[in-house]
């Protein structure tokens, strides 16, 4: 996210100033999904009417900037901006069902919970003790809250 922030910054000083189409473009996209992310980032379990409002502008303007790049790019015989599995996973997720926040929940929890098992593994040996630790980081989570809790 850090990336697309800086090369969103260098293309909006750009579109700034020049009249290229693509420049302006490259920086809309961007600009869509920065802004996207950063609104389900800071919104709760459900999102109220403004906020899904928001999302689906940023979306439309992310995806639409995109496949236009796609299509003038394979028009001059060009592979980039190529339209991806992840580009169509991210409308679905954008588009807020019955407006519920996609970034409020963790979808792959499985791999999730894996990663979580070694790392804390890595401090204890026995397994009782992992559990106990795993399981209070769980606590931690529910009811602190899953960007506040203290990683173990």
């Amino acid at each position: 996210m850090l990336v697309a922030r800086f090369l969103l910054g260098i293309f909006a000083e750009l579109a700034s100033r020049t009249d290229n189409t693509k420049v302006r473009l490259i920086a809309t996209s961007l600009w869509g999904f920065i802004k996207a992310l950063d609104s389900l980032k800071d919104s709760g379990l459900f999102l109220n009417d403004s906020q899904l409002a928001e999302l689906e502008k940023s979306r439309r303007a992310a995806l639409f900037a995109h496949s236009q790049l796609g299509r003038d790019a394979i028009a001059s015989g060009s592979h980039l901006f190529r339209t991806i599995p992840k580009h169509h996973y991210v409308h679905h997720l954008l588009r807020a069902p019955l407006g519920f926040n996609v970034a409020a929940a963790w979808c792959f929890a499985d791999e999730d919970f894996i990663g979580r098992l070694i790392r804390i593994n890595r401090r204890s040996v026995d397994p009782a003790q992992l559990m106990r630790r795993y399981l209070l980081r769980l606590h931690l989570v529910f009811h602190v809250g899953r960007r506040t809790a203290p990683q173990l």
